[in-house]
């Protein structure tokens, strides 16, 4: 049964032990070895991935850290921007924080945390702060829910939640082979009948080979990104080894005919993007390439693969081919968050809903 947790409670943890948390801004060195503490520390907490992100809405990107005295209990990426000539303005927290130190969601652990960022940034900065829990907080979505409204929260039903498949990639690759469904088995056959090779780069070269056969199936397909091939590309010129992004490319008779791009950053490996010519989808490149990277990734260890979000109303055909790779459906929990006051949130609604239009009108004049 899920733990119910009240705001004394939540407190008195820290009281018992005559500690406050506390929140620091930890250097780029420290926020990588902490970065190994915690299983539920993903891609959106690497350093280059926050401030390329940050930078995209004019932001600045704080990497901070929890502690308890000197003890690090979590770490969250607070992406800070003001609203100019107003005494309002956010700090986002994507993926965050993490608390997560034995593969199991820890609900006091993961309280303590937000609070100490409320006081932080709510309370002392007067900013609103909006909080997208990790992926994995989303399979105890009340304890969640309870933490966050009884620290003050309320969710944000104008966003759309992240619904994704996750996939367990323990166990040994046999039981990996049968829990995909048959019809994408028989696929993967064929793939890999095509005499097509997968090889792995972290290379930035690659980025720039995988360019064009992404923005061709984006005009082919007529779907729009947030984050594209050369979002990513420089994410990855920022990041420090063993943190770098991995493609898993397919080529044919020397030929690049598709690409995976995958992180692999605590415990869940997640597919962030993928693209296809005709040559590689004619030959079914798209499934040798996923399959190569849940190997990979339950050859590091990990025990969770995120599939990069589902949208079974708008793309089904992508849908139904990740449904069949096996693994549960998912929405991720949050967006929550918190006001320093109802005039902060009823202007910085305001200024949201103004910017949202004006990007919309923008839109139609292209």
């Amino acid at each position: 049964m899920e733990q119910k947790l009240s705001i004394d409670s939540i407190r008195s943890l820290g009281r018992a032990s005559k500690l406050s948390a506390s929140v620091r801004v930890v250097d780029n060195e420290a926020w990588r070895q902490y970065a190994l503490v915690f299983s539920d520390f993903s891609y959106r907490l690497l350093r280059g991935y926050s401030v390329m992100a940050a930078r995209r809405v004019r932001a600045t990107s704080e990497a901070v850290g929890i502690f308890l005295g000197e003890a690090i209990i979590g770490l969250a990426d607070v992406r800070v921007r003001r609203v100019p000539l107003l005494p309002i303005g956010i700090a986002y927290v994507s993926g965050g924080p993490v608390t997560c130190v034995n593969g199991k969601f820890d609900g006091p652990r993961f309280a303590i945390c937000l609070e100490a960022l409320c006081d932080e940034y709510v309370g002392r900065r007067r900013l609103t702060l909006r909080v997208t829990p990790p992926i994995m907080a989303g399979e105890n979505s009340a304890s969640v829910e309870d933490i966050f409204g009884r620290l003050g929260f309320v969710p944000r039903p104008e966003d759309e939640k992240y619904q994704t498949i996750l996939k367990s990639i323990s166990g040994e690759e046999e039981s990996l082979v049968r829990s995909l469904d048959k019809k994408w088995r028989s696929e993967l056959v064929r793939s890999r009948k095509s005499g097509a090779t997968v090889r792995r780069s972290t290379q930035v070269s690659d980025f720039d080979a995988m360019m064009p056969i992404f923005e061709n199936l984006r005009q082919a397909k007529g779907f729009s990104v947030n984050m594209d091939v050369a979002f990513f590309r420089d994410v990855q010129e920022m990041l420090s080894e063993g943190e770098e992004l991995i493609w898993h490319l397919a080529e044919l008779d020397g030929d690049l005919v598709a690409g995976h791009l995958g992180s692999y950053s605590g415990n869940v490996a997640t597919y962030l993007l993928g693209a296809a010519n005709d040559k590689g989808r004619a030959n079914r490149s798209s499934y040798m390439l996923q399959w190569e990277a849940m190997c990979y990734a339950a050859s590091r260890g990990m025990g969770w693969y995120d599939l990069g979000g589902i949208d079974p109303i708008d793309n089904p055909d992508v849908y139904r081919f990740k449904r069949r790779m096996g693994g549960y459906e998912m929405a991720a929990a949050g967006p929550y968050e918190r006001h320093p006051s109802a005039f902060a949130g009823a202007t910085l609604s305001g200024v949201e809903w103004a910017l949202d239009k004006a990007r919309w009108l923008s839109a139609l004049k292209r």
